[in-house]
């Protein structure tokens, strides 16, 4: 649907609404997103490089281009994982277990990236459930 503009800088993304943003250890420059537009905390801007925007398609060209996403929003890795950037979630959610069919690893425990050979068979079982479908729908 979206191809974001690729970003030449290198960087990392956090998303924390829910908990304060956890101490991650790294040199790379953090864009820090919050995704309550409306709901402005005044400590949403003690640190640099905040974005908060009302266009879905600013975040998903952060996310695309991030070398990491770290969030505790289940949405926020879901598009970060879906544009091969890998994500960890820091917030427990039973959402969180539909990250359990297309991980190799516990995404709450450390940065994971999708299984694309698990996917690929998922997609593979879903086309012949579909084709079955139809086909005694057709007899």
């Amino acid at each position: 649907w979206f191809k974001p503009p690729k970003i030449k800088d290198t960087f990392i993304a956090c998303s924390f609404d829910k908990i304060s943003e956890p101490e991650i250890n790294t040199s790379e420059k953090i864009i820090r997103l919050h995704h309550h537009q409306f709901a402005h905390k005044e400590e949403f801007f003690q640190k640099p490089n905040t974005l908060i925007s009302d266009n879905v398609k600013d975040y998903l060209t952060i996310y695309s281009n991030a070398n990491e996403t770290h969030s505790d929003r289940v949405h926020a890795c879901v598009a970060s994982l879906s544009y091969e950037t890998p994500s960890r979630l820091y917030f427990s959610s039973p959402r969180a277990k539909l990250f359990e069919n297309v991980t190799k690893k516990d995404i709450t425990n450390e940065l994971v990236k999708l299984d694309k050979v698990k996917i690929n068979n998922l997609k593979k079982e879903q086309i012949k459930i579909i084709k079955e479908i139809i086909i005694k729908g057709i007899k």
